[in-house]
């Protein structure tokens, strides 16, 4: 299996722009009245009301939603040319807002382009060649159709192009990974991955790495980070953390008061401690010893889980136990070897007779 969501391919090249990003000209009429009133005016008139910011402006003004079609019900990116009166603008489209029974398009905002400024856009990604693992049986998913891109309006591309001919079965490439567990054959990362259970890969490039327990052939990172094998759940946690603070104030010296002359003299001994306080600091011993056993059991069976998932002749009995059982059969233990156990074909009685 191959998923690509990202910014490389499996052989390391770049994503190849070669389009410029198309524009779109609308014709726009300026508003002089604004709230909720004036927009519903213009809606009745069956225009689109939009307010274009940035720059420290904002301009209110509605389209036809017959020039806005091309650029809503499309996949593709485009930067907008607007004519207010013969004053042209370019902007791109941050947010629009339908109707939830009608679909209709009720407000469109716009962010203003100005000159020399990088612009953040969601550009579409496309898929270009014959992929080696889909070639072997594997399947190829696309998990981002789109990726923001930040730079000027002249190198913004109409599309990204990814080619995927050299992706082999079992390599991921994406922008950040964030897993409890990881089984593949590559990973390519291009900001950071992070899996809190397990990572098995045979090469894993990314410029940061988190991970509790691994088995990596390779690791190509600027930094590694190793996490404690078995994070603490959230409740645990919290009940730890109580505890710990409840057993501070029994064991910690007290303070001296704020009114409370300073002792001169040596101090006296201090008393011992009342049958209730300490069977409460024994209650509360017993229960931090349980977490911390309930801890290392927990642990412990992590570690279990990992050696499981590397058993494969455990992983295929398994596997054919549950098909048997789909099936309506039952899977039964013998002693014996396979020819001992081999069932016996009675020539004479023309019957197949189980071994004995």
């Amino acid at each position: 299996m191959a998923c690509v969501a990202g910014l490389r391919t499996a052989g390391g090249n770049t994503l190849k722009n070669k389009r410029i990003m198309k524009t779109i000209s609308v014709k726009a009429v300026k508003r002089d009245e604004y709230g909720k009133k004036a927009a519903k005016a213009v809606r009745r008139e069956g225009m689109v009301p939009c307010v274009l910011s940035g720059n420290g402006e904002s301009v209110s003004f509605s389209v036809d939603p017959r020039e806005i079609k091309a650029l809503i019900y499309t996949p593709n990116s485009y930067i907008v040319e607007f004519d207010f009166d013969g004053k042209k603008e370019q902007a791109v489209l941050r947010e629009a807002q339908f109707h939830p029974i009608r679909e209709q398009i009720l407000h469109l905002d716009f962010y203003r382009i100005a000159e020399g400024k990088p612009v953040s856009i969601a550009i579409p990604v496309r898929l270009t060649g014959n992929a080696e693992g889909v070639k072997v049986g594997g399947k190829l998913t696309l998990s981002a159709r789109k990726l923001v891109v930040s730079a000027l309006v002249e190198n913004l591309p109409d599309e990204l192009v990814v080619d995927v001919t050299e992706l082999e079965c079992g390599t991921v490439i994406c922008r950040r990974l964030l897993a409890q567990r990881v089984s593949c054959g590559e990973a390519m990362i291009s900001e950071s991955a992070a899996v809190s259970r397990f990572f098995s890969a045979n090469y894993v490039k990314a410029p940061s790495l988190t991970v509790a327990v691994s088995e990596i052939g390779e690791v190509d990172a600027d930094e590694i980070v190793h996490l404690t094998p078995n994070p603490r759940g959230m409740l645990l946690t919290l009940l730890f953390s109580k505890l710990r603070t409840f057993w501070l104030r029994l064991t910690a010296s007290r303070p001296q008061g704020r009114f409370e002359k300073p002792r001169t003299e040596a101090p006296e001994e201090e008393a011992s401690d009342t049958p209730e306080d300490a069977e409460t600091k024994a209650n509360i011993a017993k229960i931090v010893q349980e977490v911390l056993a309930q801890q290392a059991a927990e642990k412990a069976a992590c570690a279990n889980d990992a050696n499981e998932a590397d058993d494969f002749e455990l992983q295929r009995m398994v596997s054919t136990f549950k098909l048997l059982r789909s099936k309506g059969y039952t899977l039964r233990i013998l002693p014996g070897t396979p020819e001992e156990n081999a069932p016996v074909f009675d020539f004479a009685a023309e019957s197949i007779r189980p071994a004995a």
